[in-house]
């Protein structure tokens, strides 16, 4: 039943919403960013920065001069196992401390971003695995950051290596984009669940919605899918009215183009327009009449142009997206139980517990034709397609997170029973606990504790081992020019190092650590272990997601 109006407890209920909500996607905001102390970590002093920098823009330049595209080209040119890093390959690296953050993934977008001016001048668009309009949108808060004052942007990438508290602010204000947008796909939740469940049943769903740590670790990253969510969550509630209260041709043009939006981020997406057509056959008692294609075709066509017009570079790169399925192993059910991304969300704490609530909705999905069996018809198959065609970790599936949310605050609430509300409870308890847990590891730095001991006994005679080709920053800061590093994969087995010291920043501990060999050789001396959300040592299993806050960090020193 549609309600009007705000009743006295919901104002409440809404007040304290908002706050959580504002609080938990901007704190802790510009965790794992470039500043001073890690640059003085690395580098002896600003001058020598200064000094140095006009070689690291030119290895740099050729770097990237190699890759065909930055975002799906490994680096060319790495060293062999057991091989001593060059001194410019020593210096490449240590130019990441004073660029990236700690979660090294976002620099994807905000190096797309810089060769855009290029591209356009030059009439070719680079590909991107994300989607353009996710680039505008940033481009966008960071013009917005730099007209305010709060951020200094310019094309000479060397101002940064000088003033890396600059390139800390480009990525706050990026990440500010993902923050707001949770916002305002918690907002849309709100009013869908409002409109068709009640306001205790909306407040239950944005909640949900809202401090899930999903949501919550990708309003703090440079990533596309909380803006896919935004536009999921519109396409999710307009499609609920043209199911259930009978929404004209507008609405399904509307849905079109709310699709073609979500495609333009994460290009998938863009087939959850499927959506417009269920919806229509629900509000029809499941029959299409040809009288109906007509504002279908029209509703396709309108998400076809906008998909187009912000993503013009998939016509001339069809090669490219046709690649990632290889690149990033698509596809591929044997990566994981099952698939990835279904274990990853439901086979976790809180995951589960926002499964089983929205199974409880399920009983009233099969006996009545309203939003429960819409909602649950349009989630079910795209967890199933999206969990077998992308794979990967957690965050891919978040674009559908607003469904679930609703599914759960329904199943949960729908009879007012004790169980459900005690199921509700426990929800929102894991959501918050791991949400908290990952905040607080956000301000913990293990990489850092792993630099200030190496500078405290690696003496600058000493030769390193490391598990990284390199030494950007996600290894230790550490001043790596003058010594002697040695490239040891991780995943080698048949080298032992013969080195003074060996350091691993991987989740996983090297195979050439676990023989008898090297044990008899080295004695571990520091073992940082990795966030409390690590997949791998299910110390707390609530997501397993990468990147993690703060990376384990090993180090063993010859006996």
């Amino acid at each position: 039943m549609k309600r009007t109006g705000l009743e006295p407890d919901e104002r409440w209920v809404l007040a304290r919403l908002a706050a959580a909500a504002v609080f938990v996607h901007f704190f802790r905001l510009g965790w794992g960013l470039p500043d001073w102390s890690r640059t003085l970590a690395v580098f002896e002093s600003r001058e020598e920065v200064e000094r140095l920098a006009p070689r690291m823009v030119r290895l740099r330049e050729e770097v990237y001069s190699q890759y065909r595209d930055v975002n799906l080209d490994m680096m060319k040119g790495q060293p062999k196992p057991g091989e001593a890093l060059s001194e410019d390959i020593v210096l490449n690296g240590m130019r990441s401390h004073l660029l990236q953050p700690r979660s090294t993934d976002e620099q994807q977008v905000i190096g797309a971003l810089s060769r855009l001016k290029k591209a356009a001048r030059d009439r070719r668009l680079p590909f991107v695995v994300y989607g353009y309009l996710y680039l505008f949108l940033v481009g966008l808060f960071l013009l917005a950051g730099h007209a305010a004052g709060a951020l200094a942007l310019t094309s000479d990438i060397a101002h940064y290596f000088t003033h890396p508290q600059h390139m800390a602010g480009i990525y706050v204000f990026a990440r500010a984009a993902g923050a707001a947008a949770a916002l305002g796909t918690t907002a849309i939740v709100y009013a869908a669940a409002r409109r068709w469940f009640g306001w205790r049943t909306a407040a239950a769903a944005a909640m949900l919605y809202c401090l899930d740590p999903i949501t919550v670790i990708n309003g703090h990253l440079v990533k596309p899918w909380g803006v896919t969510a935004l536009f999921e969550a519109g396409l999710a509630a307009l499609c609920l009215r043209i199911a259930c209260a009978g929404g004209g041709t507008r609405d399904v043009l509307a849905a079109g183009v709310l699709a073609g939006l979500a495609g333009a981020t994460s290009y998938l997406y863009a087939l959850t327009w499927l959506w417009v057509p269920l919806a229509r056959a629900q509000a029809l008692k499941w029959r299409l009449p040809l009288r109906e294609f007509p504002a279908l075709a029209a509703s396709a066509t309108a998400g076809a142009v906008v998909f187009l017009v912000t993503n013009p570079q998939v016509i001339f790169h069809l090669d490219d997206i046709l690649r990632l399925r290889h690149e990033f192993n698509f596809g591929d059910p044997t990566a994981g139980l099952l698939f990835p991304c279904l274990t990853d969300n439901f086979l976790t704490f809180p995951g589960a517990l926002y499964l089983a609530a929205s199974l409880s909705a399920l009983p009233a999905a099969r006996r009545e034709a309203g939003p429960e069996r819409f909602l649950w018809l349009a989630l079910a198959p795209a967890l199933v397609f999206f969990g077998m065609v992308i794979g990967g970790s957690a965050h891919h599936l978040l674009p559908l997170y607003p469904v679930i949310a609703l599914l759960a605050a329904r199943g949960a609430l729908r009879r007012g029973s004790a169980a459900g509300r005690l199921l509700l409870m426990g929800c929102l308890a894991a959501a918050a606990g791991a949400s908290g847990v990952w905040l607080r590891d956000a301000a913990v730095d293990h990489l850092a504790q792993g630099g200030r001991w190496l500078r405290e006994h690696a003496l600058p005679s000493a030769s390193i081992a490391m598990t990284h080709a390199v030494p950007g920053a996600s290894f230790p800061p550490f001043r790596y020019l003058g010594r002697r590093l040695v490239y040891l994969p991780n995943t080698e087995r048949a080298l032992v190092p013969d080195t003074d010291f060996v350091v691993n920043a991987y989740f996983d501990t090297p195979e050439f650590a676990k023989t008898e060999e090297f044990r008899n050789r080295y004695a571990l001396e520091l073992d940082l272990q990795g966030s409390s959300f690590s997949y791998h040592r299910l110390r707390f299993p609530c997501v397993p997601f990468s990147p993690y806050p703060s990376r384990p960090v090993q180090i063993w020193s010859r006996r």
